[in-house]
């Protein structure tokens, strides 16, 4: 075994190492609730305090997490033997094991700290980190599809809170955003024209991996950005907000309808 591969080795061994050790801390905790109290905001009566589930990822990922740390182990195995004569090869497969448990000791991390809370007003969850995140929905100020069935919303203070949507389900955030959107929130390059509505609600589709459905879109199209001439707004309201009237409360009323049904 040449000098080359030998530093290969240690340098793959000793990274591992650091790896594992830099995630256990990660892991760490006691009782992880299966529900959390949130104080929301009551129009005209303050806060009020409700009990919601907390989202956690589904024990499915533990098949994904032994055959990424099984993968890895078996790759450093197979680094350790005089099989792997060529320095190239060598390189490839310490490489490939550094992937597969620095992705596990990710995914690791997130399956023990990442949780979701999707509340009628807010979103709230921990990210891999445990760090917390708590945003109302009429603080955000931008919401993006970052890779298939994963998300990112942030406020207007810069925060943001990513969402996996293999793990989680957000409905209410889906509905908020849909009529958002539908009132003009995030208007796009367009505002007021009706394609440049259908973008923004596949916008929120692609988000959070969700399906309109067409008596939903329909009536979503119908809305304030679209159609700002049928209803009443304050005009010192920021954009897309300020809607009032008997036609916005039947147009909301409609859209909850048709969403929960």
């Amino acid at each position: 075994m040449d000098t080359a591969r030998i530093l290969i080795m240690i340098a793959t061994y000793a990274l591992s190492i650091i790896m594992v050790v830099l995630t256990l801390p990660l892991l760490r905790g006691g009782a992880r609730p299966d529900r959390a109290r949130i104080t929301e905001p009551v129009p005209g009566a303050g806060t009020a305090t409700y009990e919601y589930p907390v989202q956690r990822p589904s024990a499915v990922v533990h098949i994904a997490l032994g055959i990424l740390f099984g993968g890895g182990i078996l790759l450093l195995v197979l680094l350790s033997l005089p099989v792997v004569d060529d320095l190239r090869a060598a390189g490839v497969i310490a490489a490939l094991a550094l992937l597969s448990i620095g992705y596990g000791c990710y995914s690791l991390a997130a399956f023990r700290n990442c949780s979701l809370i999707d509340a009628p007003t807010l979103i709230a969850g921990t990210d891999w980190r445990g760090r917390a995140v708590q945003i109302p929905h009429q603080e955000i100020a931008s919401f993006s599809a970052t890779g298939q069935r994963s998300s990112v919303v942030q406020d207007q203070r810069g925060r943001k809170l990513r969402l996996n949507m293999n793990w989680f389900s957000a409905p209410n955030l889906a509905l908020y955003l849909l009529r958002a959107t539908a009132e003009g929130r995030f208007p796009g390059k367009r505002p007021g024209d009706q394609r440049e509505l259908r973008r923004g609600l596949n916008r929120v589709q692609s988000a959070l991996n969700f399906q309109c459905a067409e008596p939903l879109r329909e009536v979503l199209l119908q809305g304030p950005a679209a159609n700002p001439a049928v209803f009443r707004r304050d005009p010192a309201a920021p954009t897309g907000t300020g809607w009032t009237g008997p036609e916005y409360e039947a147009w909301v009323g409609a859209v909850t309808t048709i969403f929960w049904s």
